[in-house]
């Protein structure tokens, strides 16, 4: 993708854009399955759609809110967001590095949403006791049921793996049908909606993401502290969560009751509860209220029991107590104890009061019982109508709650974990990545280098809108500063060893200009130094020691030589006949003069590498391969190289030159000689790089 096209609020409209569009696809497709009562649900395409093109986070939104808009006329559908939200996983994740192409990856996705679908759904159904299975569904497990001679259990399961093979391939095919029309510039743009910046290379992204770190990385930190997050939220707001529908559950089921045991105390006649329980069986008016409280017991499934007792000293008298049928039907005028529970209500009930519900765990089971009282036309308390609300039943209410509770926080849970990760990776973790990654890459070896990596910088182009994009913009400023400062300094450098290497030529012609007879001896060894140590390096000679500075040093230095020569009389440098062996041995003091000058000039500068090649050349460069030169007579390799380089290059030229001793040798000659002194007087290694780049010479 074109950096320079790259448009972060473009990318953004058009993340908006296909999430709407994969919501509104999956909402038409299933209104049209439920319109004609087809048995597949069709609400997962456009999920699976999005998820391929834009990744996770739309394709978990899609896939979450598609599950909430049907849950405005189906609320049962809420609870199965969370297969909705898997198979966006899924899809997001096959599709991820363009695997998605491919028919393996195609299979091994239409597998997963396949198991997805079908197990977690099975297990969803049984959990939630199908609150949202269609009627396909059981159809298709009675068949297998009666035909097939399987039990119920799985005879529903093998139907709904069924019927979701079916669905699922529908699914599939209808969403890669969508992925091949649509233009592969669309796809792309929809890959870099998220970014911040211009978008990398894939290979870049991956060198980003395995960074190395001195402990732990920021995306692991804020992936840990999103989840800490949400978890400690989760479970804080699912603990009141229960609580709250614990009590409303217990106050609906109170409201219940109460209205329950005042509507068969309206059907009591108070003046005749004695009759009831002397001969009440036999009379038409008791039948028809025992009928009536049996019937109530029947169709409500949160009643357990519902009976009359009048209480007296000895018990709870049996009024009415006809159960769901007469196997539990207890006999009227039967006096039962005293349950431990009612124990400290006895008073109150003896007297006629009105009681507060009462939870008891007791002989009878686990109930939240309501006592209301039935009162005479001379205001005394007759008896009481009492209602058993089974709290096994309020806790298989509760737990279906927690079920549902669960289901739908884990999708909204999958759904901000990827948005903190979608917004953390890049608004923060990417950038962050690709400017350190930059700033490792920076290379300072040449303007060429520095320029390309300023330009490399500026390309990122980071727009967070937020502290990172400060940090890049200042970061770039400095990059840019330190960029042109180097420059500068460079330019300044250069100025300071053109005047260095002026200089030198300088004091270099002012020891020249005393010696009539070496004209521009000291450019020209200069010229031969660099060329024969050139070449060592083109032969692989010395690796360690040659190098592009190291030739550089040699070749600056080299016109000091003989600077030591300042301090030899004109009178013995310009002599023209034979020295005396006193004269020679002055004229030899010029290499230790030579040393000294240049290491006084080494206090001022201590860590100058060209005025310690400096210093080796015009101490050693009359010291020979065979020990048996001077000053100090060293040997072989314990002669500085570029002094050894020098001793070739200082030799060849004072033959091919004329002295006031001598006319010029021929080149021919010249060469001839050099050869024959290697290994005595020359480095033989230095004398072949010599022969090499004879032409040059």
């Amino acid at each position: 993708m074109d950096n320079n096209q790259y448009k972060i609020n473009e990318s953004s409209a058009s993340i908006i854009k296909l999430c709407f569009f994969g919501l509104l696809g999956n909402t038409v497709l299933s209104i049209i399955s439920s319109l004609f009562n087809l048995p597949f649900s069709l609400d997962c395409i456009g999920t699976i759609t999005v998820a391929v093109l834009g990744g996770y986070f739309p394709g978990i939104f899609v896939g979450l809110f598609t599950n909430l808009l049907k849950g405005l006329s189906n609320s049962s559908s809420v609870y199965y967001a969370f297969l909705n939200i898997m198979f966006a996983v899924s899809a997001a994740f096959f599709s991820k590095n363009g695997r998605f192409k491919n028919i393996k990856s195609i299979i091994l996705f239409y597998l997963s949403i396949v198991f997805i679908s079908s197990v977690f759904g099975f297990l969803l159904n049984i959990l939630l006791d199908d609150v949202a299975v269609i009627d396909a569904y059981h159809l298709l497990a009675n068949k297998l049921e009666t035909v097939g001679d399987i039990s119920r259990l799985k005879a529903r399961f093998v139907s709904e793996l069924a019927i979701e093979i079916c669905d699922k391939a529908i699914s599939l095919a209808c969403a890669l049908l969508v992925l091949k029309l649509i233009p592969e510039k669309t796809k792309e743009d929809y890959r870099y909606s998220f970014w911040q910046q211009a978008p990398l290379p894939d290979e870049e992204v991956k060198s980003s993401n395995h960074s190395k770190y001195r402990k732990i990385s920021l995306r692991s930190k804020i992936l840990a502290m999103l989840i800490g997050a949400m978890l400690s939220i989760a479970v804080v707001a699912t603990f009141i969560s229960l609580i709250l529908y614990r009590d409303s559950v217990i106050n609906d089921h109170t409201v219940l009751a109460k209205g329950l045991s005042q509507l068969v105390a309206e059907q009591i006649n108070p003046e005749k509860i004695d009759n009831y329980i002397e001969s009440g069986k036999t009379t038409i008016e008791y039948k028809r209220i025992f009928k009536f409280i049996r019937s109530l017991i029947n169709e409500m499934p949160e009643v357990e029991y519902i009976y009359v007792y009048k209480i007296e000293d000895d018990g709870c008298h049996v009024v009415f107590d006809p159960g769901s049928s007469d196997e539990n039907a207890s006999l009227n005028g039967e006096v039962l104890p005293w349950e431990k529970a009612f124990e400290k209500y006895k008073d109150d009930l003896l007297a006629g009061k009105e009681i507060e519900p009462i939870i008891s765990n007791d002989t009878y089971g686990w109930f939240l019982t309501v006592y209301s009282p039935v009162y005479n036309k001379n205001g005394d308390c007759v008896c009481y109508a009492c209602v058993d609300v089974s709290m096994n039943r309020l806790g298989d209410l509760q737990r279906n709650f927690f079920i549902k509770l669960l289901t739908i926080f884990i999708g909204f849970f999958i759904l901000a974990l990827v948005v903190g990760m979608t917004i953390s990776k890049y608004n923060i973790i990417l950038p962050l990545n690709t400017m350190a990654m930059r700033a490792n890459d920076f290379a300072f070896n040449s303007e060429e280098s520095r320029e390309n990596s300023v330009v490399k910088f500026r390309q990122l182009n980071i727009r967070t809108g937020d502290e990172i994009e400060n940090l890049y913009d200042a970061f770039l400023k400095t990059t840019e500063d330190s960029v042109k400062y180097v420059a500068d300094l460079q330019e300044k450098t250069s100025t300071i060893s053109n005047m260095q290497s002026g200089l030198i030529m300088v004091l270099a012609n002012m020891v020249e200009n005393r010696d009539q007879d070496t004209g521009d001896h000291v450019r020209k060894t200069a010229t031969y130094v660099k060329i024969i140590a050139t070449q060592l390096k083109k032969n692989g000679a010395y690796p360690n020691i040659i190098t592009d500075s190291f030739i550089e040093d040699c070749y600056k230095s080299a016109p000091l030589h003989d600077v030591g020569k300042i301090q030899v009389p004109d009178a013995i440098l310009n002599k023209p006949g034979k020295l005396t062996d006193e004269e020679f041995e002055l004229i030899k003091t010029h290499t230790t003069a030579g040393e000294n000058i240049i290491l006084e000039a080494m206090k001022t500068v201590p860590d100058s590498d060209y005025l310690n090649e400096a210093k080796n050349l015009a101490g050693s460069h009359h010291e020979k391969w065979n020990g048996k030169g001077y000053p100090r007579g060293l040997k072989g390799e314990d002669i500085p190289l570029s002094a050894r380089i020098m001793a070739v290059a200082d030799v060849f030229d004072a033959l091919v030159s004329k002295r006031c001793y001598k006319a010029p040798f021929p080149f021919e000659k010249a060469v001839s000689i050099i050869q024959e002194d290697s290994g005595t007087h020359f480095d033989p290694t230095v004398v072949k790089a010599f022969m090499d780049a004879i032409e040059e010479i």
